[in-house]
């Protein structure tokens, strides 16, 4: 199976008034990505939130990205240029008009990465290509940046065929998929920071439970041998469980 997909475009962002989340919260939803999933070579679109409880439970290495309260997940496809070009065109045509767009409170990071490759748990009966698609409760955020290029390809290889696949076997974890940098041209507006790495894990389980199983986890495959030293060669900065929005409350930080 070919996937569709090519990139995956993030934008994290927060907001400081529970007015601010509710009132973007309220347009994000019914206005922005109904019009941006409509475009040429937009595959798929869906926003989550990271609440309180769940910010407590993440690991930051990266002052930047300690204020993420949101992340928006776009996928495209082919032919991704076609579908950068859409996107800031009818941007442009909603910003003419009055209400039609209403900026974040502070844009933690945004930009287009690269699909490495897609995962799925064996207990799942969908390919991962799939997964995304599938009904999930919410994610798993992995962000971490090369430190060492000369050995990337050997941490690749340890994501790959180690360390991904027992993700893989955690309960609630459904499928992943793995994103990099790549460049896509001098001040490209939507350029992502060079030499970043991004795991999407897709949970179908409870994610604070789902977290607390892979912590416990993660301790064992340690201890047998299966995690890899990375110090020097990637860095991580910054692993969050998100909520998947669903619904109109819009009242986590309330």
């Amino acid at each position: 199976m070919h996937n569709k997909v090519k990139l995956g475009f993030f934008s994290f962002s927060a907001f400081n008034t529970p007015e601010e989340h509710k009132r973007y919260g309220v347009w994000h939803r019914y206005d922005h990505m109904p019009e941006v999933v409509a475009l040429p070579g937009y595959a798929h679109g869906q926003r989550y939130v990271c609440p309180p409880a769940y910010a407590k439970a993440r690991s930051t290495n990266d002052a930047s990205l300690a204020p993420s309260q949101y992340l928006t997940i776009y996928l495209l496809s082919e032919p991704v240029d076609n579908a950068f070009a859409e996107m800031l065109r009818r941007g442009g045509e909603l910003r003419a008009l009055p209400g039609r767009m209403i900026p974040p409170t502070t844009r933690v990071l945004q930009g287009a990465f690269l699909l490495v490759k897609a995962y799925a748990s064996p207990r799942v009966l969908v390919s991962p290509d799939s997964i995304p698609y599938r009904p999930h409760r919410g994610l798993l955020v992995s962000v971490s940046q090369v430190l060492d290029v000369k050995r990337q390809d050997t941490v690749a290889e340890w994501y790959d065929r180690t360390h991904i696949p027992d993700m893989m076997t955690v309960p609630g974890v459904a499928g992943a998929y793995w994103y990099m940098s790549t460049f896509l041209g001098k001040d490209h507006p939507f350029q992502a920071p060079r030499n970043y790495h991004v795991k999407v894990y897709y949970l179908d389980g409870d994610p604070l439970e789902t977290l607390a199983e892979i912590r416990k986890r993660s301790a064992e495959w340690r201890k047998a041998g299966r995690y890899m030293d990375l110090a020097g060669i990637n860095k991580y900065l910054f692993t969050s469980p998100f909520h998947t929005i669903t619904d109109d409350k819009f009242d986590w930080f309330d």
